[in-house]
């Protein structure tokens, strides 16, 4: 998936979707409305309205505008309903989050949503894992 910026609003083709999803041609609409569907809860959190666009010659897109939340939820593919890339909300001008949250330091926390599934296995190595802490602790 793209990343997108906050008060963004994008257009997607499903031909461009289903390279990715590999679901059936014909019904390219249909498809939409069920991954609309499986993503409302990712949709509500980060304030996105989904919707879906079809034109003459039965072209089908989907058209997603964002609000004024950024950060990142993970999408479920229509197809199985497993998680397959993460949507990524970036700040309006296209700044990183985390640059964001220095600078308002405690004026602004984090909102977490538990029931959205993470898109990445969450076993780490130890080495790795004892770098991150070290850094974390750092910083």
């Amino acid at each position: 998936m793209r990343k997108l910026c906050t008060l963004e609003e994008l257009s997607i083709s499903y031909e461009e979707l289903n390279s990715v999803w590999k679901c059936d041609k014909r019904y390219g609409a249909d498809i939409l409305k069920h991954f609309i569907a499986l993503n409302e809860a990712a949709f509500d959190f980060m304030g996105i309205r989904a919707n879906i666009e079809v034109s003459l010659g039965n072209k089908a897109r989907l058209q997603l505008i964002t609000s004024h939340y950024a950060g990142t939820v993970p999408l479920l593919s229509p197809r199985n309903g497993k998680p397959y890339a993460d949507l990524i909300i970036r700040g309006r001008f296209g700044e990183s989050i985390s640059g964001l949250l220095t600078a308002v330091q405690d004026s602004l926390l984090p909102e977490y949503n538990v029931s959205l599934p993470d898109i990445q296995d969450s076993t780490v190595e130890p080495p790795f894992y004892f770098e991150c802490c070290r850094f974390i602790d750092f910083w």
